[in-house]
Formats: C-alpha cells, sequence, structure tokens
C-alpha cells in the first residue's frame, strides 16, 4: 500500500487524540500492541512521544479508529478534519453484472416485497421496526453472501442505517438508495431469492436513479480515468465515502454533518482551518459543500424548509445558499468567523443576482441596481426593490454597506 506522502513525526509531543481514542475504545497499550503486532513499549513509546509511528502503522491506526493520520497526531485534542465534522456514513458499491444478480434486484428492489409475507421469517421486534420504515406495508430488500474466507461478510459488517448503496452493471452506477435496517437469516434469503446464500441482507428506501460511469468513480476515487470494472460487494472507508457524497451531491450534506454541539464561532473557526490545511485531499468541490452544510447548519439548525431573504418565498433547505454579504475573498479572518456575514438566498436567480451586484441593500430595503444589463433582468428583479431585508440589522448593517459600495457605480472625484 502507498505511503500517501505521510511523514514519520520528529517531536517528543505526545499524540493526544491517539490517546483519547483508545480510552474511548478502552484500549490499553497492550491491547493495541496485539492488534498491531506490536510490542506495548512500542504502544509506550508513541503516546510518550518517545517514539515516531512509521507510515506504516499510521494507515493501520487509520483504519482501527476511522480518524486520520494528522488528527490522530496532532498535539491538541481539539484538532478537527474535516471528516470528523460528519456521521459515520460510508458507501458501499454493489455489483448486479451477473444473471442472477439482475433477476434478484428486478424481484426485491424495483419490484418491492409485501412486508406481511416476510412476517414468518422475522422477529416481532424487527417487524415492528420495519412497519415503522415501511408505513405502506412496501419494503425494498438485497443480500450477499459470505464470500470466500468470509471476505464478503467482513464488507457487510461495516454497514450501519443510514449509508448509502450504488448499484453497479455493465460500466455503470445506476441506481442509489439508503440502507435502512441489517439482519442476517438464511430462511428469509430463500424465500426471497430460492437460495439461502444471501443471508446477509440489508432493507432499503429512497431507491433513486443514478448515473456514473465507472471511469468517473475511479477518477474520483483513485484520481485514474480508467475502465477496471468493480469485481465484488465492498464498502468505501469514511473519507473516500464522503468526497463522493459531498463531490457528487449523492446525498443532501446537512442530512450527515453531525449535530452542532460547539458554539458558532468555534465550529466556523474550525471550518476556517479546514480551508487552511487544503482538507478534503485538496478537493475544492467537496470543500465548498462542506462549507455550505456548516453555514446552512448554523443558519437553519434542523429546520427542512425556510425563506429566501430576497424572494421571502420557502424552499427546501437545499435550494437555499448561504449567500457572502460581503465577497469572502476580501473578508478578513475576524469576518469570516463572524456568522453575520452571510444569509439565505434562493439558488433560483436570487444568490445570482445579490452576488453580481444587480440587486443591493441600502436602509434596510433591497434596491435595484441602475447597471442592471438587459429589460428581461430588471422585469425579473424589479418586484424586489423597496421591498424589506430582514437580515439587515446592527451586526449586518457593515456587510450589506460595503456590498453596495462594491457594486454602485460611482464616479471618482478629480
Amino acid at each position: 500500500m502507498k505511503n500517501h506522502g505521510k511523514t514519520v513525526r520528529k517531536s517528543s509531543k505526545r499524540p493526544l487524540n491517539l490517546e483519547k481514542e483508545m480510552k474511548i475504545h478502552r484500549q490499553t497499550p497492550s491491547d493495541l500492541g496485539q492488534i498491531l503486532d506490536v510490542s506495548p513499549q512500542s504502544v509506550n513509546g508513541w503516546l510518550s512521544g518517545r517514539k515516531n509511528i512509521s507510515p506504516t502503522y499510521l494507515e493501520k491506526l487509520e483504519k482501527i479508529y476511522g480518524k486520520s493520520a494528522d488528527y490522530l497526531l496532532a498535539e491538541s485534542e481539539h484538532f478537527t478534519s474535516a471528516v470528523d465534522l460528519f456521521k459515520n456514513n460510508v458507501i458501499a458499491l454493489q455489483p448486479t453484472s451477473d444473471k442472477i444478480a439482475q433477476n434478484n434486484y428486478e424481484k426485491t428492489i424495483i419490484n418491492s416485497i409485501k412486508l406481511e409475507d416476510i412476517k414468518p421469517y422475522l422477529n416481532s421486534s424487527d417487524y415492528r421496526s420495519l412497519q415503522q420504515i415501511y408505513p405502506d406495508g412496501k419494503c425494498y430488500i438485497w443480500g450477499v453472501k459470505d464470500g470466500k474466507n468470509l471476505a464478503t461478510k467482513k464488507q457487510y459488517d461495516k454497514l450501519n442505517v443510514n449509508d448509502t448503496v450504488l448499484f453497479y452493471q455493465a460500466g455503470l452506477f445506476y441506481s442509489k438508495a439508503s440502507i435502512a435496517f441489517l439482519t442476517t437469516s438464511t430462511g428469509l434469503s430463500l424465500f426471497l431469492w430460492e437460495d439461502g446464500i444471501y443471508k446477509n441482507i440489508y432493507f432499503v428506501t429512497k431507491v433513486e436513479a443514478f448515473n456514473l460511469a465507472i471511469e468517473q468513480f475511479n477518477k474520483f476515487v483513485y484520481s485514474r480515468e480508467e475502465k477496471f470494472p468493480l469485481m465484488g460487494f465492498r464498502v468505501l472507508d469514511r473519507e473516500k465515502s464522503l468526497q463522493l457524497l459531498l463531490g457528487l451531491e449523492i446525498i443532501e450534506p446537512e442530512y450527515i454533518l453531525e449535530d452542532i454541539h460547539s458554539s458558532k464561532n468555534n465550529l466556523l473557526e474550525e471550518l476556517l482551518s479546514l480551508e487552511e490545511k487544503e482538507s478534503l485531499n485538496s478537493n475544492v468541490t467537496a470543500q465548498g459543500r462542506l462549507e455550505q452544510s456548516i453555514l446552512r447548519k448554523l443558519l437553519f439548525g434542523n429546520q427542512k424548509t425556510a425563506n429566501c431573504a430576497c424572494c421571502k418565498r420557502e424552499f427546501p433547505v437545499s435550494y437555499l445558499v448561504t449567500a457572502h454579504i460581503k465577497k469572502r475573498k476580501f473578508a478578513s479572518k475576524n469576518e469570516k468567523l463572524d456568522p453575520n456575514i452571510v444569509f439565505p438566498l434562493c439558488s433560483f436567480g436570487c444568490d445570482t443576482a445579490f452576488e453580481k451586484g444587480d440587486i443591493f441593500v441600502e436602509d434596510g430595503v433591497f434596491k435595484l441596481n441602475q447597471t442592471v444589463n438587459t429589460p428581461y433582468i430588471t422585469t425579473i428583479l424589479q418586484p424586489f426593490h423597496n421591498q424589506p431585508c430582514y437580515y439587515c440589522n446592527d451586526n449586518t448593517a457593515k456587510y450589506f454597506a460595503w456590498h453596495k459600495d462594491f457594486h454602485l457605480l460611482k464616479v471618482p472625484n478629480k
């Protein structure tokens, strides 16, 4: 396995987050040493800062704890990585290439199964849980084998509720779904697919069409635009999953963002730190979605819908942009850490109009800029002229003033 540019830390500083993760998992140096096949003395050397952790063991530690090497080696327990702001959602890759798999997909994914028909194969608790997941009594189900040396079963065991599965065939990831329930049942497998071999079962919801060529997938995940196919069921690690979830908009980011317990300022400091570190493997698209996710969470909390500040219409929050009143590239570090620098605008024109300066805010109301250059745009934006901006207050006034001065045409004094 490649090193991916990791370096060995030469320092007497203690890796506090590694120590923290060991406590969370109730592991002693002997326990971790046994897992890694090293002596307890070596682990104690790492924890005290006397010994460096080699790249090989760093990779193993990343897999054990699901955390980045930078996080584990951090000298402060308050270090935050992009991955740590999100829940532990991962992506499962499910091939359906052979005839049996194609038939099974049609039978239990395209065509729903009546929950009542599979009741004999479920205990009462599981049946009640599935009734809540599928109130209409129609469910969608898939199952995987144990595989040679339990290889597939080990992948299946990584799954949790709310993970995403991408179905693959003939060079294309063609549908996606959300995992809603997991169970193991030879009897259910035999009933559904006339073979007990698919006993590692997951129930899914939100089955939707998807369109991602294997070349695009390989380029995005492995930085290689090659057509090497998906050969078997597997689960991506957390960081690669997050890159796909954000970068390809497989799921709205705010649904997988961790609940915010930090203050707004602390969270924005974490966001700024991530930006400076060029996190998420310098994936600009994913980084931008991460920023929008955090800012939307700050503005809307757990609301599903909210109103655009300009047109006042109600939208799902995924259709609202947390627009920077003062352009981010011109903002100071302190201004970037001020949650008042953003306000919600819809992606149906209001955000673009404000970004380009076709509308601005003056004395608490929206104004139409006289430099708007086509009659059609004027017609579209005219209804917003002199309408109140409820986000204009003592905390935001300086940012709206900057925006107006930046976009309003002025003739300089001689």
